[in-house]
């Protein structure tokens, strides 16, 4: 995914089940993933500084959006986390939910996955780890069960968007009922056709982001954001559970904020 100072907002439907997964022995209690979503990701200054307004999370709310969430990154101070944890707690009493989207070597992961988790992130969404840090099977899952250890129901998405590690992704998360994979290819779209495969046989809903705006002219050149109104077409049809990209804070997310809120 291309990634700016943002913040991704999701908010998550009621009604998920709770389940102890039991086909390894080794695994934490942990909630099942299956309820549909609509996410946004926003930058993370509108988030943590009130800068340059997104839309509310009353208006997101009323375009059925479900999950709010924010990117961390290594700068963050405890001022930060401080400010994200009262964020966190603005979204809920609006009664949406959150997510952080996090990306590094596999120990940092772990730390900021503990951590979210600690202040009351909903979801953890852990952006191409494989394709940025050649994470490995042992060290994906020890990071989840990093997650479960501080919050047992804490619910994961792992990104990715070529073709080898969004098969691995599912591979490797196999076991765990509390993580979903989404694609984030916005040049190809047999690529989220290709989640929707593997989410039918993990027996899990599908994930895709999108990108309906940007800070940078160069990102927008790709087939997604060129063709949008086609890609949520597909969606749709598809029942596959969008993830947009992004509000950022020069205010470009207007331009298409009526294809995405209305989805």
């Amino acid at each position: 995914m291309v990634l700016g100072f943002a913040l991704v907002l999701i908010v998550t439907t009621h009604g998920y089940a709770s389940a102890c997964a039991a086909s390894t022995g080794n695994l934490r209690p942990q909630r099942v993933y299956s309820h549909s979503e609509k996410g946004v990701l926003m930058d993370v200054h509108i988030v943590l500084d009130g800068a340059l307004g997104g839309p509310s999370l009353s208006d997101l709310k009323q375009s059925r959006f479900t999950l709010v969430g924010t990117c961390v990154y290594s700068w963050f101070t405890v001022n930060n986390w401080n400010a994200l944890a009262a964020w966190v707690a603005a979204v809920h009493r609006e009664g949406l939910r959150t997510f952080v989207m996090l990306w590094s070597e596999a120990g940092t992961a772990a730390a900021w996955t503990s951590r979210a988790a600690s202040i009351g992130v909903d979801v953890v969404i852990l952006d191409e780890l494989i394709n940025r840090y050649n994470v490995t099977k042992p060290q994906l899952q020890s990071i989840i069960q990093a997650g479960l250890s501080a919050k047992s129901s804490l619910l994961f998405i792992v990104t990715e968007y070529m073709r080898q590690n969004v098969v691995s992704a599912y591979e490797w998360t196999a076991e765990y009922r509390c993580v979903r994979v989404a694609t984030d290819n916005y040049a190809h779209l047999e690529i989220a056709d290709l989640g929707i495969q593997l989410a039918s046989q993990y027996g899990k809903r599908p994930f895709a982001w999108l990108m309906f705006s940007s800070d940078s002219t160069r990102d927008l050149q790709n087939a997604c954001y060129q063709n949008l109104d086609t890609w949520l077409t597909h969606m749709k049809q598809n029942e596959i559970d969008p993830l947009f990209y992004y509000v950022d804070s020069s205010g470009a997310w207007k331009t298409t904020w009526a294809s995405t809120s209305n989805f």
